[in-house]
């Protein structure tokens, strides 16, 4: 039960994440945490909110953290503020994917018929791209400056929390951070960036091993930047003094390779157009292969990306352009693994305000490798970091850590 004192109420609950949980569930995300103690074998934490008194729940309805018969919105319990059970060891992504999916489905009262509140839930506002989720800068503020190693705990949760809805980051990818950032309340130190380390797969050496392997075969959705990565790729080569040869597979449509050509030429390159120009043996230079943009839903063009990966001798590179949407890009990531895509290379970061397809596509077991944040050809590429995708992310709700 909650008692008021005035502006401030007491929460009790028999744990700390269900007394959080009641927190947010019945004084909403603003309410501040300002004390806490155990007695009793329960947990009181003293709140304080501009809502005099906690919402209501209706009779002989069960408002028990872990009822799963409730069909009341006021008592719905978004995932990712259940109880957080720490794993013995860290898994890979994809694994850890699996497991917290499965978890959500079975034990979490959103998932018992209603619409749930949790971060996936996209509208269609969402879908197209028109919409503003407000961030609490409040929970940054906090997280910079706490008061104690519990209040820097609560903040810090509380500051992933608005960054995945913010974002637009999915359930499944904003429960695994939070996992990775610290399962439980305890006093042990929050990073953010470590943990988002953790649950995003990178490959900050690909510029190597590409100088290594020979090959890049880039491939992607029909505007996805793949013309300009391939030139960006050449000049950051040429840089290096490296030998180069492009090659494009784009034979059906013809302003590809105009603006291909137009790109090289100030590399001194030569495009060399057609299949028959693919490598047959380990190639003295660099080879970086453009394809056609392709629907990969359709078959006929799962079949081409099938027959052409047997002609080569290593992976695709996928490219996705930073402002569509986020869910689509989870889709097509999902897709292009399963035709033996290994890494990713994210375009447009400039133009896009939320981070959602970098994160969510690399989520599904895709490489996060290079991201393009300018379309000049000379800017380049830069390397992925967790701490490039967080100051982004940040630098949208204008925060800085």
């Amino acid at each position: 039960m909650a008692s008021p004192m005035g502006k401030e109420t007491v929460i009790t609950a028999p744990t700390m994440a269900e007394a959080l949980a009641k927190v947010r569930r019945e004084l909403g995300r603003d309410a501040l945490i300002l004390n806490h103690e155990e007695s009793g074998g329960k947990v009181h934490v003293t709140v304080r909110s501009d809502k005099a008194q906690p919402v209501a729940i209706p009779k002989n309805k069960s408002h028990d953290f872990n009822d799963n018969k409730t069909d009341d919105k006021q008592t719905e319990v978004p995932s990712w503020i259940r109880p957080l059970s720490p794993p013995s060891k860290m898994q890979d992504h994809r694994s850890q994917s699996s497991s917290i999916q499965s978890v959500s489905t079975t034990d979490n009262p959103s998932h018992s018929g209603n619409e749930s509140k949790s971060f996936n839930r996209i509208s269609d506002e969402q879908k197209t791209g028109q919409i503003n989720i407000p961030v609490k800068r409040g929970n940054f503020k906090k997280l910079m400056n706490p008061a104690s190693a519990f209040d820097e705990t609560l903040s810090a949760i509380s500051a992933v929390c608005d960054l995945c809805e913010f974002h637009q980051l999915g359930d499944a990818l904003g429960e695994a951070w939070l996992r990775a950032m610290n399962p439980e309340f305890t006093h042990a130190p929050i990073q953010l960036i470590p943990a988002l380390d953790r649950v995003i797969p990178t490959n900050q050496n690909w510029l190597s091993e590409l100088i290594l392997k020979k090959q890049a075969v880039l491939v992607g959705p029909p505007g996805a930047g793949k013309t300009v990565t391939i030139a960006k790729l050449a000049a950051m080569l040429l840089e290096q003094g490296k030998k180069v040869r492009v090659i494009t597979l784009d034979t059906i449509k013809a302003s590809g390779t105009w603006q291909l050509e137009e790109y090289l030429k100030p590399l001194s390159l030569q495009l060399y157009v057609g299949p028959e120009y693919l490598p047959v043996a380990r190639p003295k230079e660099i080879m970086l292969i453009d394809t056609p943009a392709l629907n990969i839903s359709l078959p006929r063009n799962q079949e081409y990306l099938k027959n052409l990966r047997a002609k080569i001798n290593v992976p695709f590179t996928l490219v996705l352009p930073a402002d569509m949407n986020p869910v689509e890009a989870e889709e097509v990531a999902q897709a292009y693994l399963e035709a033996d895509t290994d890494t990713l290379i994210v375009t447009r970061l400039e133009l896009s305000k939320r981070c959602g397809v970098p994160l969510r596509a690399a989520y599904q077991g895709l490489k996060l490798t290079l991201v393009s944040k300018s379309p000049e050809l000379m800017e380049g590429l830069q390397c992925a970091t967790p701490e490039i995708i967080l100051e982004k992310m940040l630098a949208a709700c204008e925060i800085s850590l």
